[in-house]
C-alpha cells in the first residue's frame, strides 16, 4: 500500500512538474520551507528577513502542517499548504526555493526551473551525503535502488544549484565534496539561524514568545523565573539506534542530583527524528524539562549558559558564544561502528571536555577552570569555521538573491 501511494504520489508530482515549465517564474517570489513541516533552521530565520526587509518580493512559507500554516498567517505572514492549489500554483511560479534539506521541504517536483539553494542546517562532524562510508545510509546514497532515486528518495538527489556555508574552508573540505557540488557553488555568507546568537537576550526571548509554541513558551517563563540561568542538552540522531535515550538515562539521573544541588534546570530538546518512548524514565526528573523536538533551539542556545551535545553540529554554533559546553559521548565507539564516520580533520578541532558517564558529566559541565582552559582551541575552530562571526547572514543572502541575474 505504502508503495502505491508513493508511486502515485511520484507519477502525479512529475506530471505537475512537467506542466509548470510552462508557467514563467518570478524572481521576486521566494519559497521556504523546512524539514518535517517544522518552523525552524536556516529557513525560517531567512524568511522572517525576507519577509520584512525585502519589499519587493514576496516571501512564502510552504508547509504540509495545517496548523504552522494559520499560526503563520495570524502572524501577518504569507503561508500556504505544500499541495494546496494556491501552494503548488506559487512553488511552481516562485523564481527561488529555499530549503533547510532537501528539496522536498518546498515542493521538490516544482524546483526544476526554479534557483534551489540548499541552506543545510549545521557544519558537519560526522560524514554526510555522499561522504557516507558506512551505516544505514551508506547504500542509499552509494548504491540506490531505481525505486529510491527515482520514487521514493528522489529527493535527496536533486542537487541545489546553490549551497550555504559558513566559510570558505567549511565548503572546499566538508560541503562541496559531500553533495558533489563544485565550490564556486557554495555560498560562504554564514548560517541566518545563527544571527539570533549575536542579538541580546532580551530579542532572544521575544522571539520565543512570538513563533514557538505554547509548551515552549511555557517552558521560557518557568527558566525565567528561575533566574534564567540554565543548561542545555542537544543530543543527535543515531541511524542505527533510534531509542539511544532509553540507554542514557542512568547518566542523566546522576546528573539530575548534581544540577538538584545548584537548582539549576536542564532543558533537553531530542532531534526531530527520535521517537517518543526514547525519553522514558527521564521525564520524570526534578531539573530535567523536555522542549518539543519541533521547536527552533536556537533562541534557547542564545539564552542557555552551558550545553551539553554529543556529535551536533550546534556544538560548533555555540562556539559563536563563547561559552561552557561538554562533548558527553557515552556510546561513541558504537555510533562509529554501526552509525556514521567522523570527518579527521573535524576531530582535529577540540571544543571542551569529552566525557562518558554522568558523574564525569557533571563535574566538566560546572568545572569553570577547566572550560576556560578550552578557550584558545576554541577562538582557533571560529576562525577556521566561520567567516562572518558576528551574525548578519541573513540580510547577506537576501543581498545576494536580489543581486542575480533576472534572467537566470
Amino acid at each position: 500500500m505504502r508503495a502505491l501511494r508513493e508511486l502515485a504520489v511520484a507519477i502525479a508530482g512529475r506530471l505537475i512538474g512537467f506542466l509548470a515549465r510552462l508557467v514563467p517564474r518570478s524572481p521576486k517570489i521566494w519559497v521556504f520551507g523546512a524539514p518535517a513541516n517544522s518552523f525552524g533552521e536556516n529557513s525560517k530565520h531567512l524568511f522572517i528577513e525576507a519577509s520584512a526587509q525585502v519589499p519587493e518580493i514576496c516571501a512564502v512559507w510552504l508547509s504540509g502542517d495545517a496548523r504552522l500554516v494559520e499560526h503563520l498567517q495570524r502572524l501577518g505572514f504569507c503561508a500556504h499548504l505544500r499541495r494546496s492549489l494556491s501552494g503548488l500554483w506559487i512553488a511552481a511560479r516562485a523564481g527561488y526555493h529555499f530549503t533547510s534539506s532537501y528539496a522536498s521541504d518546498s515542493n521538490e517536483y516544482l524546483t526544476r526551473g526554479a534557483v534551489l539553494v540548499s541552506l543545510w542546517h549545521g557544519i558537519p562532524l560526522k560524514r554526510i551525503e555522499f561522504d557516507i562510508q558506512q551505516g544505514p545510509l551508506r547504500a542509499l546514497f552509494h548504491q540506490p535502488t531505481a525505486w529510491q532515486r527515482h520514487i521514493a528518495q528522489a529527493y535527496l538527489f536533486r542537487r541545489p544549484d546553490y549551497l550555504l556555508s559558513t566559510s570558505p574552508w567549511v565548503s572546499s573540505e566538508l560541503l562541496a565534496p559531500a553533495f558533489r557540488v563544485p565550490t564556486v557553488q557554495c555560498l560562504d555568507l554564514g548560517y541566518p539561524r545563527d544571527d539570533v546568537l549575536a542579538a541580546d537576550g532580551s530579542a532572544a526571548m521575544e522571539h520565543i514568545r512570538r513563533y514557538s509554541t505554547q509548551p515552549a513558551i511555557a517552558l521560557a517563563d518557568e527558566v525565567r523565573s528561575r533566574g534564567g540561568d540554565f543548561c542545555l542538552y542537544l543530543p543527535t540522531w543515531r541511524d542505527h539506534e533510534p531509542n539511544f535515550m532509553t540507554h542514557v538515562a542512568a547518566h542523566l539521573q546522576v546528573l539530575n542530583a548534581a544540577l538538584a544541588q545548584r537548582d539549576v534546570l536542564l532543558v533537553i530538546k531530542l532531534h526531530i527524528n527520535t521517537p517518543a518512548p526514547a525519553i522514558t524514565g527521564i521525564g520524570a526528573l526534578s531539573h530535567l524539562r523536555l522542549l518539543p523536538s519541533t521547536e527552533d533551539i536556537y533562541p534557547w542556545l542564545r539564552l542557555a549558559a552551558r550545553l551539553i551535545t554529543d556529535y551536533s553540529s550546534v556544538a560548533y554554533d555555540y562556539l559563536l558564544l563563547d561559552r561552557p559546553l561538554v562533548i558527553f559521548a557515552p556510546d561513541e565507539s558504537a555510533y562509529v561502528s554501526n552509525s556514521r564516520s567522523f570527518y579527521p580533520l573535524m576531530q582535529e578541532i577540540v571544543l571542551g571536555p569529552r566525557v562518558s558517564d554522568g558523574a564525569a558529566l557533571a563535574d566538566a559541565l560546572f568545572d569553570d577552570a577547566r572550560q576556560l582552559a578550552f578557550a584558545p582551541a576554541r577562538q582557533r575552530a571560529r576562525d577556521r569555521l566561520f567567516a562572518y562571526p558576528a551574525g548578519g547572514a541573513a540580510r547577506r543572502i537576501c543581498d545576494w538573491a536580489r543581486s542575480l541575474p533576472r534572467s537566470r
